[in-house]
């Protein structure tokens, strides 16, 4: 009886030694923090402006007529907040004093107080041209 408990605690522990355990697949990387920011959009019918609130900051930007009516369907909206986005980021900036502002609009006034406040618009490129002498 004892012979025979012996080799049924060995077979389990070769059968538990045959099994492997997996390697971790995680590997350790620095830890990386979350980020988390959003901006607000607003446009404004009076003056024609399409404003984002930003962090401490506001930006205007004043729509061309051609398009003002894409602000009234989803996807010209969208286009418009992504290319206010885009001259945030890549445009001519140009800071707003709030008396300005409130000329402009009571509401872009209000969204905007207390922030830093920026016209954006396009990079203007230069060409020069050249005027050849005929001699």
């Amino acid at each position: 009886m004892n012979c025979a408990l012996v080799i049924a605690v060995c077979l389990i522990g070769q059968i538990l030694g045959m099994t492997t355990i997996p390697s971790p697949t995680h590997h350790h990387h620095a830890h990386e923090s979350n980020e988390f920011d959003s901006a607000m959009f607003y446009y404004d019918a009076h003056s024609h402006e399409m404003v984002m609130k930003l962090g401490q900051n506001c930006y205007i930007e004043k729509l061309k007529t051609s398009v003002r009516p894409q602000v009234h369907t989803p996807e010209g909206l969208l286009s418009m907040e992504n290319n206010l986005m885009f001259l945030v980021a890549k445009g001519v900036h140009k800071q707003m004093s709030h008396d300005d502002v409130n000329g402009l609009s009571m509401h872009v006034e209000s969204m905007c107080a207390g922030q830093d406040v920026f016209v954006v618009s396009r990079p203007h490129h230069h060409h020069s041209t050249t005027v050849g002498v005929i001699g």
